[in-house]
């Protein structure tokens, strides 16, 4: 099955261009449009049980998909020195939000990413602590922002766990439809938009993302995807400033056949 959504769903700045003026509830409105959403807010901080629960009451057995992010102490800190911390951090993640996820039937993807600064040593680290822990069914996938790891992807592969796999990006310096990628099976991949100018800049911080892919831009990643994807296969856009996130997933929709309620847009 393919899913298709957004990194986030709540944005102030998506009301207008998504949501319409006094929507109170922001994630039934996404959900009657996507079937998958990226959830974020794990990477800042814990997710309360409460809301935990509500989503399992309120998805379970409708086939909407949320894929988790790893919290950044983890991926972003304790990785860096060894897998003793990050291992008992992951054992906390896991009991307190994937397995509930897993087993109520919500949960997409795990993800975990890797930031630019981290190279080899971190991406062992990670791969001994999913060694150590019952990753069985959370689908922990990895994505690798080091672009010089990256684009010896087939190397990488051989580091990881054999039950993890590779995130495949599209950024101003990864571009997914150009042929130099992985070339197997794809099933998750992130969209963060092709902002040259302010991809690299420091200081930029959600600027780097404020990018609208056009239609012709869609079709030729979508027939990249298309090659290598798996039956089960996750996109989600990050280009989330302004709404272009949603504008470009429901077109990416469009090419790839998904079905969504269309008619409460734009």
């Amino acid at each position: 099955m393919i899913h298709i959504g957004c990194s986030g769903w709540s944005y102030p700045e998506w009301v207008g261009p998504f949501y319409p003026r006094g929507t109170k509830d922001k994630l039934e409105y996404y959900s009657t449009v996507f079937n998958t959403v990226e959830l974020n807010s794990s990477f800042y901080g814990d997710i309360s049980p409460k809301l935990l629960n509500s989503w399992i009451r309120r998805f379970s057995g409708t086939g909407f998909r949320f894929s988790v992010k790893a919290p950044r102490t983890m991926t972003h800190e304790a990785i860096s020195q060894g897998s003793e911390q990050a291992l008992f951090l992951m054992d906390k993640f896991l009991e307190d939000t994937v397995w509930p996820m897993r087993d109520s039937g919500i949960l997409g993807m795990t993800l975990f990413q890797i930031p630019p600064f981290y190279g080899e040593k971190e991406i062992n680290n990670l791969s001994s602590v999913f060694d150590d822990s019952d990753i069985n069914g959370i689908n922990p996938r990895v994505e690798i922002r080091n672009t010089d790891i990256l684009n010896s992807i087939t190397s990488v592969k051989s580091i990881l766990n054999r039950n993890s796999g590779l995130v495949i990006p599209d950024s101003p310096d990864f571009l997914i439809d150009s042929g130099n990628v992985l070339q197997e099976n794809w099933d998750y991949v992130r969209l963060h938009g092709r902002n040259i100018s302010s991809w690299d800049s420091k200081g930029q911080g959600m600027a780097r993302y404020d990018y609208l892919y056009t239609e012709d831009e869609l079709r030729s990643i979508w027939t990249a995807i298309s090659k290598h994807s798996a039956d089960d296969i996750f996109v989600y856009f990050n280009n989330h400033p302004g709404g272009k996130a949603t504008r470009n997933a429901i077109l990416m929709m469009d090419l790839a056949g998904v079905k969504g309620d269309r008619t409460k847009l734009f």
